[in-house]
């Protein structure tokens, strides 16, 4: 059964990873994810897994609000 989830996940992993940087681009900047305490060094790698790991953790939940998010926005927009 985890095997099914897994594999699932996979397939569903850029959608979570598509969600959670429109989220958070929705209330940042872009230029603020590229200096300060974001600039690109190696101290910043584990952030990096970190980020990943949630991504793929959260990925059937929030490719299911992703769809939603989209059907919606599109549904108000025509």
């Amino acid at each position: 059964m985890v095997w099914y989830i897994s594999i699932f996940n996979t397939f569903l992993y850029p959608f979570s990873k598509e969600m959670v940087e429109t989220i958070a681009l929705k209330y940042t900047t872009r230029e603020y994810w590229h200096r300060g305490i974001w600039y690109d060094t190696p101290a910043k790698n584990p952030v990096y897994a970190t980020y990943y790991i949630f991504c793929y953790l959260i990925a059937i939940p929030a490719s299911a609000v992703y769809f939603l998010m989209t059907v919606f926005s599109k549904k108000g927009h025509s």
